[in-house]
């Protein structure tokens, strides 16, 4: 009777013990798999910013400033993108950068992934043309009663010192291009 009640509890604690064993095997390749599939979106993400040529010209453009593309503060009469294509070139890249932006806030991309991507993002944010592009959109989203397709960018920036505190207030430090 003590011996089949030690057996007994022998086949179970065996049992929990491969239980166990195989638990943390299968974690350990769930942790894997999940791995990969971070780096191969990150892949994505990185060679669209990186490969995509309208995006690649469009960040040249913000970055390097060799053309003006949005109004910039000293120049009143100008106001508005070059042109259609332009802007529609701009937004397409701003898109990109603020869902990165989206995805650091929610924790889904982590401090060493986002590293990947910080630099092309301040180098286009402290473009001022990019900081009165995005308070114009801001103030004219704030007027419709949305949020700016932006926000996560704008967000960032401020949160990073690349805005000024006030950016979302100072309408005295950017050229207003908007009917707001």
């Amino acid at each position: 009777m003590i011996f089949d009640f030690i057996v007994n509890n022998w086949q179970t604690l065996i049992t929990i013990f491969f239980s166990v064993i195989g638990g943390g095997f299968a974690l350990l390749q769930w942790k894997k798999n999940n791995t990969i599939k971070e780096a191969e979106f990150f892949n994505q993400i990185i060679e669209k910013i990186n490969c995509d040529t309208d995006i690649v010209q469009t960040m040249y453009m913000i970055t390097y400033g060799e053309e003006e593309w949005y109004g910039c503060c000293e120049e009143k009469e100008k106001h508005f993108l070059v042109d259609k294509k332009t802007e529609e070139l701009i937004d397409k890249s701003f898109h990109y950068l603020d869902y990165v932006c989206y995805l650091r806030d929610k924790n889904l991309i982590d401090k060493k992934g986002f590293y990947i991507f910080e630099y092309e993002i301040n180098r286009c944010c402290k473009s001022i043309q990019t900081q009165t592009y995005l308070f114009n959109l801001y103030k004219f989203s704030e007027i419709q009663n949305a949020k700016c397709g932006f926000q996560n960018l704008i967000n960032y920036a401020i949160k990073n010192k690349i805005f000024e505190k006030d950016f979302l207030k100072n309408t005295n430090r950017y050229t207003k291009t908007l009917n707001w």
